[in-house]
């Protein structure tokens, strides 16, 4: 079964999209002052959104804690700009969901994959 994406939709959220004027033969914002960014922007940028997602996984991790189930504590957390992987074991389909819909309910996490794999406690007869 392939992994599926939960996702929150923002309510009454709308995004509008212009397309460009290309009769010049130029794109409109390639020599914009605002595309010309250094380097060092970049950098700050990209350590500044690593440590939101940081920030990000420790919340989850301090809610999944807060749930009570011990399987939810050993769990690998990535998470990105709203955009969450869950992944490790867990002993059943129900705390699977648990996990999911305790992440998908947090403010920043708009998308989450769940790839966590629920293993069987019981005993297996042949």
């Amino acid at each position: 079964m392939p992994d599926r994406i939960a996702r929150r939709e923002k309510i009454g959220s709308t995004r509008s999209y212009e397309e460009p004027s290309l009769s010049s033969g130029t794109i409109p914002w390639q020599n914009s002052p605002e595309n010309s960014v250094s380097d060092s922007r970049v950098d700050a940028a990209a350590k500044s959104a690593q440590a939101a997602g940081r920030r990000l996984s420790e919340q989850i991790i301090q809610v999944l804690r807060g749930t009570g189930y011990l399987s939810l504590r050993d769990l690998d957390i990535f998470a990105a700009e709203g955009f969450v992987i869950l992944r490790g074991r867990v002993p059943s389909y129900y705390l699977k969901q648990v996990a999911q819909a305790t992440v998908l309910g947090l403010p920043g996490v708009d998308d989450v994959r769940n790839e966590l794999d629920f293993i069987s406690c019981g005993v297996v007869r042949p």
